[in-house]
């Protein structure tokens, strides 16, 4: 099929492109990495489809183009021919590595300067580390989940014994001992376990066998010993966490259960308690160690974990305390209206620079101080909620512990995740020194220019002509000279790379109007030797090259250099004198080639081949219409890549990180939602007396479920709260983080981004507000059948 000007393309060129067998089509050529070099156009017919595969020659999702070497080289044939890929097959390792060693020997002899060379194993050990660092992440994210997991597994299992507390009493008096009893509950406990990991298993067996045959479209094959190890892993996890509560209940004391003394304390001794939390957290290190295969990781990572928390928990400790203090008073006193006015007024200027957080408490405060006028049944709810809640502070640490992490990780994730894309594509089109960058041939610059006043909503525009060209001498010396006399004095320094690297900072000059007063923009790039072109070097040969110290060293250029550089033909040379060094800051493009000059010189080097760039910044919302307009008046138009150009597949990639990540974290706050209920229902089962007396005294079961709902109520606000507050004070620096590591990947030479982030206030509002609602649900769910006991069911002796 691949004769004449025929081309096969792969199923997903189809699709993007809604081409058909037969149809024709214009192809423009140009190498990425010599963006100076023209573009060249092939008319083909399209004449045959292969099908994307993955793992394939032609991965799924990626569109290819498939042309005769023939017409490639006829569209050309002045240029000589390159290669971006050279693929050896050999017999055997040895051969593979007599190859290696006689292509190493012709790079060294300068034959292929820019050669690099890579084996199957180097690209199999390559992918196989990202591969494991990928694992590994995924990895830690299950063993977090595990844990809390875990966790609600030790609060379920001590509400399901804190029930039975009259059974194990009733066993004990009948002869059965703690370690029987112990054994009981731990067979009982390990086929809990076990159920939950089949069925565990059995999701995820099926999650994974769509998200394969789907998505990656490859054969799904599942490893017996993972599916087995998850079954086990179910069946331990609930061991382990289940001992702590197992071994309290089966040492309970019949004579306490008689006496209804059941609840005033553990009934094992605090040095027993703590070996038992020891206990948990070694088995835990032994978990993840297995899991990760990396017992340092593991220890450091679960280590880190606990500290971190328990390090919360001493936080959160002084502020349960402080607010089971609060005093409600119905008599306003002359102090009691003042410290409430100055934390009024503190509220209000917090606002100022923490508006959410500032306006959350501003309004609680505004709630005590109309306290005085609101129904009394309220008011003793509000009362008996803030004491009960310092009534078992150990117990509410926790539930604030466990809202607070996942009212974190899904607002930290959505703060950088979802809101980041709006913010990042208009800080980015923003930010651009231009946004459109256009090549065209020399002889459609006045095309070009009359297009411009039809160019909808553009800000500024600017044109340079470049030529491109290939180095010759440096210093008067042949470039091939210093590689060899660089990597005889220090190898290891250099490298293959550092020279390709090199090489390719002179593959093309740029020529600007310095007689007209036209220089390269400084707020594009920064001078980091020498200086920049003035209008003094119209008719000079100074030029600027950009800033690399290690390829720079190598080849000993400083500013006063000369680099020899040649047109395409190798006919004609031009001797440049480097005036200084520049690096393109943020992430606009500065420039096409990479030696900037006078117009003088590229005319002289490229006086057929030139062409003309146009530099363009349009409003963001017209990009894709302006790029049409462009394209329909000049068919012949080359679009260079620009940072723009990758913002869509960047904000794809951090969607569908937000996605992943925010499906983890609502695990993790599901589990506490779990946990809390639990709690919810082990407190209110020791408060079964309380609640019948205050039922026996007048309390409807409405009263009793407003104050339950109130009590829970403020510890999911609380916690709320101080997520937020964290989040405020973090997301800046954390975003900030997150995008000077990860958006260098939409520049075209990998400069650092400096951004400016902000919180999005409704978004937290919108995340204190259902944090809330989401606890006060489960409360209510929790204590739907406790508050509607019967006084005489609880008062009368059993």
């Amino acid at each position: 099929m691949l004769t004449g000007n025929q081309a096969v393309v792969t199923q997903t060129f189809l699709t993007h492109y809604h081409k058909k067998i037969g149809d024709t089509f214009n192809l423009q050529i140009q190498s990425l990495q010599a963006q100076s070099r023209p573009a060249y156009t092939l008319h083909v017919r399209l004449a045959g489809v292969v099908a994307n595969t993955a793992g394939g020659m032609y991965p799924t999702g990626n569109t290819f183009i498939l042309i005769s070497f023939a017409e490639y080289q006829a569209a050309s044939a002045s240029v000589p021919v390159t290669y971006d890929s050279i693929n050896i097959t050999t017999q055997d390792q040895a051969h593979t590595n007599q190859a290696i060693q006689a292509i190493q020997r012709q790079v060294q002899q300068g034959h292929f300067p820019l050669v690099t060379v890579q084996t199957v194993n180097s690209i199999q050990r390559q992918s196989q580390v990202s591969t494991d660092r990928e694992t590994q992440l995924q990895e830690l994210a299950g063993l977090l989940a595990l844990l809390i997991g875990g966790l609600g597994i030790l609060n379920t299992m001590r509400v399901l014994l804190s029930r039975r507390t009259i059974e194990i009493a009733m066993l004990k008096t009948a002869g059965y001992s703690w370690r029987t009893l112990a054994c009981f509950f731990g067979v009982e406990t390990g086929i809990i376990g076990l159920i939950g990991g089949v069925i565990g298993t059995g999701i995820a067996l099926g999650i994974s066998y769509g998200i394969v045959t789907t998505i990656l479209a490859i054969p799904f094959q599942p490893d017996l010993l993972t599916i087995g190890g998850g079954i086990i892993l179910g069946a331990i996890t609930a061991l382990g966490f289940g001992l702590l509560p197992i071994v309290q209940s089966a040492a309970i004391r019949p004579i306490q259960v008689m006496r209804e003394h059941q609840s005033r304390g553990p009934t094992i001794t605090r040095k027993r308690t703590l070996i038992l939390y020891c206990f948990i957290l070694l088995f835990f290190c032994l978990l993840a160690g297995i899991i990760l295969r990396n017992g340092l990781l593991a220890c450091a990572s679960v280590c880190g974990t606990v500290v971190f928390l328990l390090f919360l928990g001493l936080c959160f400790r002084p502020i349960i305390w402080g607010i089971s203090l609060i005093h409600l008073s119905e008599q306003y006193s002359a102090t009691y209206l003042i410290v409430l006015l100055i934390c009024i007024a503190a509220s209000a200027l917090v606002c100022v620079f923490i508006p959410v957080i500032g306006g959350i408490v501003l309004g609680l405060l505004i709630i005590v101080l109309l306290i005085k006028w609101l129904p009394h049944n309220w008011k003793i709810n509000t009362m008996m909620a803030l004491r009960n809640i310092g009534r078992s502070p150990t117990r509410t640490t926790m539930l604030m512990l466990l809202l607070f992490v996942g009212i974190f990780v899904i607002g930290s994730i959505q703060m950088i995740g979802q809101d980041l894309q709006s913010q990042l594509a208009m800080s980015m089109n923003q930010s651009l020194s231009s946004n459109i960058v256009v090549k065209i041939p020399q002889n459609q610059t006045g095309t070009m220019q009359a297009q411009l006043r039809k160019v909808p909503n553009l800000r500024s525009s600017q044109a340079t002509i470049i030529g491109a060209t290939t180095p010759v001498e440096i210093n008067g010396q042949p470039w091939q000279s210093l590689i060899s006399r660089a990597e005889n004095n220090d190898a290891s320094a250099t490298g293959i790379f550092s020279f390709r690297q090199a090489l390719r900072n002179f593959d093309g000059v740029e020529g600007y109007d310095l007689a007209d007063k036209q220089v390269p923009d400084s707020h594009t790039f920064q001078i980091m030797a020498g200086r920049n072109l003035n209008a003094s070097d119209a008719q000079t040969h100074n030029a600027l090259i950009p800033y690399a110290p290690a390829q720079n060293n190598a080849l000993s250029l400083t500013i006063g250099s000369t680099v020899t550089v040649a047109d395409t033909d190798g006919k004609t040379r031009s001797t440049l004198t480097i005036v200084g060094e520049y690096m393109t800051s943020g992430i606009s493009i500065a420039h096409v080639a990479p030696i900037l000059t006078s117009q003088n010189v590229v005319r002289a080097l490229a006086p057929t081949t030139e062409q003309a760039i146009f530099y363009l910044k349009v409003d963001p919302a017209k990009l894709a219409q302006a790029e049409a307009s462009i394209k329909n008046a000049i068919p012949a138009v080359a679009f260079v890549q620009t940072p723009a150009s990758n913002a869509d597949g960047y904000l794809q990639v951090v969607s569908t990180i937000t996605l992943l990540f925010t499906v983890l974290a609502s695990f993790v706050l599901l589990s506490g939602m779990v946990i809390m209920a639990n709690a919810i229902v082990l407190d209110l089962l020791e408060r079964r007396r309380e609640l019948g007396i205050l039922k026996a005294i007048g309390y409807t079961q409405k009263i009793l479920q407003g104050e339950i709902l109130l009590e829970y109520g403020i510890i999911g606000g609380l916690s709320a709260l101080l997520a937020i507050l964290l989040i405020t004070l973090l997301t800046n620096f954390l975003g900030n983080i997150f995008l000077n590591v990860t958006s260098s990947n939409l520049g075209v030479n990998g400069a650092t981004v400096p951004f400016t982030f902000s919180t999005n206030t409704v978004l937290l509002i919108g995340l204190f507000a259902g944090a809330v609602l989401l606890v006060l649900i489960t409360s209510l769910f929790a204590c739907w059948r406790t508050v509607r006991i019967r006084p005489l069911d609880v008062l009368r002796y059993e």
